[in-house]
């Protein structure tokens, strides 16, 4: 298996920043003894802790983070459509309507991950 990005464990993602952080301190104790980054391991002798700040981005390669097969019909029915709008404004362009591309706009599915 390679080691891309999809691949990397979650807690090593967080070590290194590359997802959204929120400190969770601890009502135990008076004192913060949370440390300045995530830490690859748990140490339990502290009680403040990092905990993962949910932003919308797909945090890991499964399925449930990425929408998975249940969008499956949706995304075909999206491209389909494209396809229709597309066919439609290239027929108008080659029948000489010069702005025929003019109104077709990217939908939102599309620029979500951009």
């Amino acid at each position: 298996m390679s080691r891309t990005d999809a691949h990397t464990p979650f807690f090593v993602r967080l070590h290194f920043g590359e997802f959204a952080t929120s400190p969770y301190h601890a009502s135990c104790h008076p004192e913060c003894d949370l440390p300045e980054r995530p830490p690859l391991r748990r140490d339990y002798r502290t009680n403040c802790t990092w905990l993962f700040q949910y932003t919308g981005i797909g945090a890991c390669s499964c399925w449930m983070c990425h929408e998975g097969p249940q969008a499956r019909r949706a995304n075909r029915r999206e491209r389909q459509r494209d396809r229709r709008v597309l066919a439609d404004a290239l027929k108008a362009w080659r029948a000489g309507e010069d702005d025929a591309f003019e109104d077709i706009r990217p939908t939102l599915s599309r620029l979500r991950y951009m």
